[in-house]
């Protein structure tokens, strides 16, 4: 009798796939940097993990998209120091269509223990290309994701919830 173990582990390239490549995204990386292109790779196996976000490339290029809900932010992001101990992350202005303007911005506030932490992931974001960034703030997102869900999330994507409401009320409530 053989036994074998199907769960996936987290060394399993496929655990997560949090890293998404849209057909259209050759467009993007057409004009890319040759940096921004090797860097790919290794932001899909560090982001194969991650429960909660996802990093999508389409034809304007990277950006991230909440699972559970419709919060999505647009890269390249701007990087500024709100407090001493403290960043504040904004999207370039630019909505998943490719549309600009100030109703698409997009801003994370994120708190350090100390002025030094703020001041080292403020250089690290700032001096890093736009995919390394985006995975970077994938990593902050999920490490902080217990205050993005009270703060900043937005409506539930969650259709199967949605729908086992719109049952029960049928049930209770429907006539025939």
């Amino acid at each position: 009798m053989k036994i074998s173990n199907n769960l996936n582990s987290s060394g399993n390239q496929y655990f997560g796939m949090a890293l998404k490549i849209k057909p259209q995204a050759k467009r993007f990386l057409k004009d890319a940097r040759m940096s921004e292109i090797n860097s790919i790779g290794e932001v899909g196996k560090k982001a194969a993990n991650h429960k909660h976000f996802d990093i999508i490339i389409d034809e304007y290029g990277p950006y991230i998209q909440a699972k559970e809900y419709k919060n999505y932010y647009r890269a390249p992001f701007r990087v500024s120091q709100y407090d001493d101990k403290a960043l504040t992350v904004s999207s370039d202005s630019v909505n998943l269509e490719g549309k600009i303007g100030p109703d698409y911005i997009k801003s994370l506030n994120f708190d350090y223990l100390s002025k030094e932490a703020a001041k080292e992931e403020y250089s690290k974001l700032a001096s890093m290309n736009i995919i390394d960034q985006t995975a970077e703030v994938v990593d902050l997102l999920e490490n902080n994701f217990l205050k993005f869900e009270v703060k900043y999330a937005g409506e539930p994507i969650n259709v199967a919830s949605k729908n086992d409401t719109i049952d029960k009320l049928f049930k209770a409530y429907g006539v025939e």
